[in-house]
């Protein structure tokens, strides 16, 4: 019988650190599964998360999303969630000033 120490459990980098881009955003690179769900969230006080984005990546490992900046410091997370709505089921319609209503 064998006696293993210091092994360690390393989490896959599913967000990377945040970029500003030239108009103001900020930029994050979302790695994960093809065709998996993730979603990515945002707290000022690492207790409270509000959902920002649900998304898969259809097209590779890797997602580029683009965030406008707040006046908030805040932190970023983001982890494969499993539940994924099908939009169809939804009606768009077009607000007073043009914008969509969902």
């Amino acid at each position: 019988m064998a006696l293993v120490t210091g092994f360690a459990v390393a989490k896959a980098q599913i967000l990377t650190l945040p970029n500003q881009t030239s108009s103001g955003q900020i930029q994050l690179s979302l790695n994960g599964n093809t065709g998996n769900y993730y979603t990515v969230e945002f707290s000022t006080n690492l207790i409270d998360w509000i959902s920002i984005l649900t998304t898969n990546l259809p097209n590779g490992p890797s997602l580029s999303l683009n965030l406008p900046m707040t006046n908030q410091l805040g932190f970023y997370q983001a982890y494969e969630s499993a539940i994924a709505v099908d939009q169809s089921i939804f009606q768009f319609g077009t607000g007073v000033a043009g914008m969509p209503v969902i």
